[in-house]
């Protein structure tokens, strides 16, 4: 037997009930009780006011108090009815609509009986008129339950018809003709009413039906969404984990192999351990960006100092394949997140450069009023039109079917279209067969910022060492970042946790740089133990913040700090231009603090 999709349930709703029906009808009737009874007392007063020169005053005062008491009595039993359970007072209700309705058409079909004069044809076309009107009034105020229209038209007007039929001197017969298809028609008209208000019932409960599953329904994708987030954020910790320990360690051990062959076995292990990270990154950042998780921070951006970064990050694989890199210079300033913003260009250039065979990669920037044109250019094999698309898809790759990774995974131009729509950068592909291929961003230009702009560090070609204290509660990380900052000389004291650091710092240790996991035993207390290190050391206290939370959120809190974070699992060449980058920058502030 076939099975039918979960969601198949939400197109159809069930069919309404008679119960639900009734109570939908008379939810309709009594919405148009104020209108019946207002238009009884109305329409009754003022025939009361014009016929008081031909009717004496003590039966007209008793067909209009007549009329009062009944509409008064229905609006009292109505209310009395309301407060019944719904389930319960359904029936009793549609009884007093009928039976109310039937009263009241008594009264005004015996103001026949004393009003009309067949004498007076002018004087009976008045009433005629009156009960005419009140009969086809009625039909949207009481037909939307046909019976309690019937119980008021019948009795209204089937005395006026029967008194012109009957005839006699002066009278028309064809006239009682004309009312009784007149109430007929209005009686067939009640009936189509009728008819469609229940559709309309049933319309309106199979909506609601439609509506309420619609938000069960969106209710579970949330509630799914949100196990996937936690799941991702548990993922993203635990696994980057052992991911980091395994990198750092494997770092440290490449620097004792001398021998040839476990120098070349030692290459295959990382190239395996680098795909890997690569992937497990990849992976995280595409759910983040399909969760909308992503965090963005739009400032103005100096495109140079992005730019010269870029270089010299991907100047030595450039030149390991023997291609050109050319990185244009540019005094441009856009609007844009920076990390974001060098994730993109960082993916570009990467393809670029391992699908180029020969030629060059160039960077190029245009300028161009309220845009600034940002491209990644190559001279390799090109795209054809059919593929231009298909490149941007989940782990797509040209002419590499038997999946070799040192291609890449697929996944880093499905990653630069995302933040490309993220970030409102429209993404542009130019690419000829044979010929090269160009991926072109249009930024938002923006004004530059004053006193800011460019400045080569000074500590660019040289490596700092010193004294370092690093908190970590995983003991395999802690160990493997221990052994690589001992094989760069520095000096390494550990902590598995904040009272452990603050006690070795209380104890008058004095570190120059503080690195701390941001998730420790105690929690999340990596930027509390900064500050309270700071607060004693001072500003020249050069601090890093490694962390494998991906929440949003989160990472907002730590940018927020003005802290450096990294985020796991960290390469050590990463971090060895980490350390040297915040080294420089607490040399300054030491020096502006007069420290050193």
């Amino acid at each position: 037997m076939a099975r039918s999709s979960p969601y198949s349930e939400t197109a159809v709703a069930p069919p309404v009930s008679p119960e639900l029906l009734l109570r939908g009808r008379l939810a309709l009737l009594r919405a148009q009780f104020p209108v019946v009874i207002a238009g009884n007392l109305l329409v009754s007063s003022i025939a009361a006011w014009m016929l008081r020169e031909r009717v004496g005053h003590e039966l007209l005062l008793l067909w209009v108090s007549g009329i009062w008491i009944v509409a008064l009595a229905r609006w009292l039993l109505d209310a009395r009815l309301f407060r019944l359970p719904a389930a319960s007072a359904a029936r009793w209700r549609l009884a007093a609509f009928a039976l109310g309705s039937a009263v009241s058409g008594v009264l005004w079909g015996s103001s026949v009986l004393w009003l009309a004069d067949i004498h007076d044809p002018l004087y009976t076309a008045m009433v005629v008129l009156m009960l005419a009107g009140m009969v086809a009034g009625a039909v949207p105020s009481l037909s939307a339950h046909a019976l309690v229209y019937a119980c008021y038209a019948v009795p209204a007007l089937a005395p006026l018809t029967v008194v012109l039929l009957a005839g006699g001197e002066g009278t028309i017969p064809a006239a009682g003709i004309f009312m009784a298809l007149f109430l007929l028609v209005n009686l067939g008209y009640s009936l189509v009413l009728h008819r469609r208000y229940g559709e309309t019932i049933r319309r309106r409960h199979e909506n609601a039906l439609l509506v309420e599953r619609l938000r069960e329904q969106m209710r579970i994708a949330q509630e799914a969404d949100l196990a996937k987030t936690r799941f991702l954020a548990a993922a993203s910790h635990d696994l980057r984990q052992p991911l980091y320990a395994m990198g750092l360690f494997l770092d440290t051990l490449e620097q004792t192999l001398d021998d040839p062959r476990q120098r070349h076995l030692m290459q295959r292990v990382r190239q395996s351990a680098d795909a890997l990270q690569d992937l497990f990154n990849a992976l995280l950042d595409i759910s983040r960006l399909d969760a909308g998780a992503m965090q963005v921070e739009r400032q103005p951006l100096a495109l140079e100092a992005l730019l010269r970064e870029l270089q010299a990050e991907f100047a030595p694989q450039a030149e390991a394949k023997g291609l050109s890199l050319e990185v244009a210079a540019s005094r441009e300033w856009v609007e844009s997140d920076p990390l974001l913003l060098g994730r993109m260009l960082r993916n570009l250039l990467s393809n670029a450069i391992r699908y180029t065979e020969s030629g060059s990669v160039l960077v190029n920037v245009e300028p161009g009023g309220e845009r600034v044109r940002l491209s990644v250019c190559d001279t390799g094999p090109g795209i054809a039109e059919p593929d231009r698309q298909r490149i941007f898809r989940e782990f797509q790759q040209l002419d590499n079917p038997g999946r070799d990774r040192r291609q890449g995974l697929g996944l880093g131009l499905a990653i630069v279209r995302r933040l490309a729509n993220l970030l409102d950068h429209p993404l542009e592909l130019r690419s000829r067969l044979g010929e090269g291929s160009c991926f072109v961003l249009s930024l938002p230009a923006a004004r530059p910022l004053e006193g800011e702009g460019y400045r080569e560090p000074d500590s660019v070609h040289r490596e700092w060492c010193g004294e370092v204290l690093v908190v970590d509660d995983e003991t395999e990380v802690l160990e493997a970042l221990t052994e690589v900052l001992l094989g760069w000389g520095m000096q390494v004291q550990v902590a598995e946790d904040i009272d452990e650091a603050r006690a070795l710092l209380e104890a008058g240790l004095r570190p120059e740089l503080l690195i701390s996991d941001y998730r420790l035993r105690s929690g999340p207390v990596g930027l509390e133990l900064i500050r309270w290190a700071r607060s004693r050391l001072g500003e020249g206290l050069g601090v890093l913040l490694v962390t494998g939370d991906t929440a949003a959120e989160e990472l907002a809190r730590m940018h927020a700090q003005g802290v450096p974070v990294l985020s796991k699992p960290v390469r050590a060449a990463d971090l060895r231009r980490a350390i040297d980058r915040e080294m420089e920058r607490a040399a300054r502030c030491a020096q502006e603090a007069g420290q050193v």
